[in-house]
């Protein structure tokens, strides 16, 4: 009996040494950013979660301030930007981004390439092998991209002369071009800066109008972006979603409120008809929503009372995360989709 007992003891050890020294097969597809508190300071971390919001978890340490996160298209690897100056917007000396590859799992941290402290907002191409980001290096706010196999830079806009700032930029689904944003315009290159066309209006009037982060759909028949229509004193005039079709120009607008102002962050889900948003509620904190474009019906996967979350991206495929490493985030404030 004694010998059975300890048998038995010996093969659940075996299977939960296996369980915790063995990745474990999940289907985390959004990775996002958030400002948490931790050891007294506010600090941004990037999380990754399921379809629906559950299994969410710290991919990055909490002892550093990293941002704007996005997949390479294996699923794999994450990249995103860390600031040194852990959110201090002043110019100068002050601000310093840097950016960093981490796997899935929050394993094999490393940057890549000679940052200048002003680089931000780094995104991958469909092929993996460019890195797309917007920077103040060259003294305006201009495109580069850079070639991780050749470890080359290129710089795509040049706004000394073609005037305006260039940011956000957003690779097609071929990789053969890039939407951004200038000014209150949106615009399209080829990935080489070649041949750059607006595809908005200039805006008249006597109302303001801000429009931003565009995005390229999975199919590549359409482009989104936020409009936001508003007077000099920065009273909200109109807030709304647009969706705009490549081919023929026409536009969908989706409503939302005033008081929501900026929309934290944009990203297809796969395909035409679903995106995820870094939505602020009237008063609330912002958190990250999965929004139907048919049915127009917002569904809340994140719930950050004490912080905010920005920035979301989806890929396909599944991760591997070992619990050894990176265990699943239990925090009560945490609220799982039902």
């Amino acid at each position: 009996m004694r010998m059975k007992r300890s048998l038995t003891l010996l093969l659940v050890f075996v299977s939960l040494a296996i369980y915790l020294l063995c990745p474990l097969n999940s289907d985390a597809k959004i990775v996002f950013d958030a400002r948490m508190k931790h050891l007294g300071q506010t600090r941004y971390h990037i999380y990754a979660m399921e379809d629906d919001g559950s299994n969410l978890r710290r991919i990055t340490d909490p002892n550093r301030y990293d941002r704007a996160p996005k997949w390479f298209p294996d699923g794999k690897r994450i990249v995103f930007e860390r600031d040194w100056g852990e959110g201090l917007r002043n110019t100068g000396d002050v601000m310093h981004r840097e950016f960093f590859i981490i796997d899935a799992t929050g394993m094999n941290e490393h940057s890549f390439m000679d940052n200048d402290r002003r680089d931000i907002n780094p995104v991958v191409s469909p092929d993996g092998r460019y890195i797309a980001f917007n920077s103040t290096r060259g003294g305006d706010l201009d495109i580069y991209t850079y070639d991780l196999e050749r470890e080359e830079l290129n710089q795509l806009t040049h706004n000394k002369i073609e005037h305006g700032w260039s940011q956000t930029p957003s690779w097609s689904p071929d990789g053969k071009r890039i939407v951004y944003e200038n000014g209150d315009t949106i615009w399209v290159m080829n990935a080489d800066g070649g041949r750059k066309e607006r595809i908005t209006s200039i805006h008249q009037g006597v109302t303001m109008l801000s429009r931003g982060q565009p995005r390229w759909s999975p199919s590549g028949k359409y482009i989104m972006y936020y409009e936001v229509e508003y007077i000099r004193e920065g009273k909200t005039v109109r807030h709304q979603l647009i969706i705009q079709n490549v081919f023929t120009d026409s536009r969908v607008a989706h409503n939302f409120p005033f008081t929501s102002v900026y929309l934290g962050g944009l990203a297809w889900m796969g395909n035409d008809n679903t995106v995820l948003i870094g939505y602020k509620e009237p008063e609330k904190a912002r958190n990250i929503y999965r929004y139907d474009l048919n049915s127009r019906k917002m569904t809340k996967l994140t719930d950050f009372p004490l912080g905010h979350a920005y920035f979301p991206d989806w890929v396909e495929g599944s991760l591997e995360v070992s619990p050894l490493n990176k265990l699943t985030t239990q925090w009560g404030y945490l609220k799982q989709v039902r």
